[in-house]
């Protein structure tokens, strides 16, 4: 199926601009997240491996189609790419230290709090676990 020339300009002429305002746009406001970046990176792999095969089975039309939303995946993903939250998530313990130790440094009063976290943390059975059979 050939695409009509109408069609077919106006789908360059989207792609085109959203390349431009991809690379040359204001950046995004808030920073987004690198899990975003990469879903949108993948999203635009998968509809141009859907679009490569449209178009080896000889569906020129219906592959050309096809490939402009991957296209504008790509573009959405390197316009967020100008402003990623590289921040690495909170995992515990801030360089600072422990928040829980008071100034006048009692760890034992931090032990017992870390023991009663960990208390809460650990599962309603805590006897060991034995082989059924054994």
């Amino acid at each position: 199926m050939l695409l009509p020339l109408w069609l077919r300009v106006s789908l360059v002429a989207v792609m085109v601009g959203s390349l431009v305002f991809s690379f040359f746009g204001p950046e995004p406001q808030r920073a987004r997240s690198p899990r975003r970046f990469t879903f949108s990176l993948w999203l635009a792999v998968g509809i141009w491996a859907i679009a490569g095969v449209a178009m080896l089975q000889g569906h020129l039309g219906t592959g050309a189609l096809i490939i402009t939303p991957g296209v504008e995946a790509l573009c959405y993903a390197v316009w967020i790419s100008r402003n990623l939250d590289d921040t690495p998530p909170d995992e515990g313990w801030s360089d600072e230290g422990p928040k829980d130790v008071p100034p006048d440094g009692d760890w034992e009063r931090f032990e017992r709090a870390f023991r009663a976290w960990e208390a809460q943390r650990r599962p309603r059975s805590s006897r060991p676990r034995s082989r059924v059979g054994a």
